[in-house]
């Protein structure tokens, strides 16, 4: 969520804590399940490669997420 640039006033937290409450309206955060593989790997591709390289080693863990990746927590 965006910071707003303003000094920190009771509006403000308001303002905040408004925009918090939109967002979990809107967003689930989901426990890894199996059935979610190809839209976890489709998030986890398409953010690497926003701002990083995709690597060999990130499809490895993304095509076997259970065994290298929820295993280990």
């Amino acid at each position: 969520m965006p910071t707003l640039n303003i000094p920190d006033t009771p509006e403000k937290r308001e303002m905040e804590a408004r925009q918090a409450r939109l967002f979990t309206d809107y967003v689930r955060i989901l426990t890894y399940q199996p059935q979610y593989a190809a839209d976890f790997k489709r998030l986890n591709v398409e953010w690497i490669e926003k701002d990083f390289v995709l690597e060999a080693a990130d499809l490895k863990m993304l095509d076997h997420p259970e065994g290298l990746l929820v295993a280990d927590g």
